[in-house]
């Protein structure tokens, strides 16, 4: 008499169940892991981290600006009524220390001109604990929070105006040619930034009397839009997603037009 392991019939019945109990653990590990990996993602999502594969860097990167029927206020408070009709620009993309991923926090860029002016106003949205910002001089801010916008006037991807502000609206500004700034470039142009419980905003307006432009009766102008974000490292945001390989910052800007009937003064 066989012994009982080495029976057909039970070793048939004992290999079929040992494959059901191998399945079914298999199964309970499978699950346990997508579970694990759903847990992660929802965690994940529930503290903000970005998930780098749904997000797509910003590719239309021109837009025509409207011309504001009044002034605001520039206090750093967006309550004027211009801000309800301006062009509005969002998903901007890391840029440093990551290379056009999803930011950890969001920004917003808004722009409207009439005759005398370039309008702009910014969201930035953050936790107001951890924002820097300083009452300093003019030009000295630049190691706080700040945010603002480079315009290549003529086009051709060489000369530029910089202007900056942080959250109490001290300004920076610099005239750049190519790779160099000139930080003792000092235009006439009016600021304010407020820190509220959404992070802080800023407004600024730039009167057209304080650049040079071609005298043509419509603008087209190069633009980034810019924020750092000094914490455990030196972050940048940008609008336009900007390449490491690429030499010529101008060369990727975005472009603004619509400037119409606007001229240079004296």
């Amino acid at each position: 008499m066989k012994p009982y392991w080495r029976n057909e019939r039970v070793s048939r019945f004992l290999t079929g169940a040992l494959c059901i109990v191998v399945a079914l653990a298999a199964g309970s590990s499978a699950a346990q892991a997508n579970k694990s990996a759903d847990d992660v993602e929802d965690t994940a999502a529930t503290n903000g981290v970005p998930d780098p594969a749904t997000f797509t860097p910003n590719k239309d990167i021109m837009f025509h600006i409207g011309r504001a029927a009044e002034k605001p206020r520039i206090d750093g408070v967006l309550d004027d009524a211009i801000w309800n009709s301006a062009i509005r620009l969002g998903n901007f993309s890391e840029i440093s220390p990551g290379e056009n991923v999803e930011p950890s926090v969001q920004t917003e860029a808004l722009f409207a001109y009439d005759q005398d002016n370039l309008y702009v106003a910014f969201i930035c949205h953050d936790d107001p604990a951890t924002i820097r910002a300083s009452i300093t001089d003019r030009d000295a801010m630049f190691r706080d929070d700040y945010v603002g916008i480079m315009i290549d006037t003529f086009s051709d991807q060489q000369n530029a105006y910089e202007f900056f502000v942080n959250p109490y609206g001290v300004q920076g500004d610099l005239r750049r040619t190519g790779h160099r700034e000139d930080s003792s470039y000092d235009a006439v142009w009016y600021s304010g930034g407020r820190i509220n419980g959404d992070g802080w905003t800023a407004e600024m307006s730039i009167p057209f009397r304080s650049l040079r432009f071609p005298d043509t009766p419509s603008q087209n102008w190069g633009l980034h839009v810019i924020r750092t974000r000094p914490r455990d490292s030196r972050e940048q945001h940008s609008w336009v997603p900007i390449s490491r390989d690429e030499n010529c910052l101008f060369c990727s800007a975005g472009t603004i037009n619509g400037l119409v009937g606007i001229n240079q003064g004296k």
